[in-house]
């Protein structure tokens, strides 16, 4: 199932921000994308 609007990061994105979003949307891991919107990573 694919999500419409899926939790994603920049790299200057908060760890804080991340870790907060990781245990409000009990998250295993979610993507690090660009400013076009391409795909450069996860967080785990």
């Amino acid at each position: 199932v694919m999500a419409n609007d899926p939790v994603s990061f920049h790299p200057e994105d908060d760890a804080y921000d991340a870790a907060q979003a990781f245990e409000r949307y009990d998250l295993i891991s979610t993507p690090v994308v660009d400013k076009n919107g391409k795909l450069i990573g996860r967080l785990t």
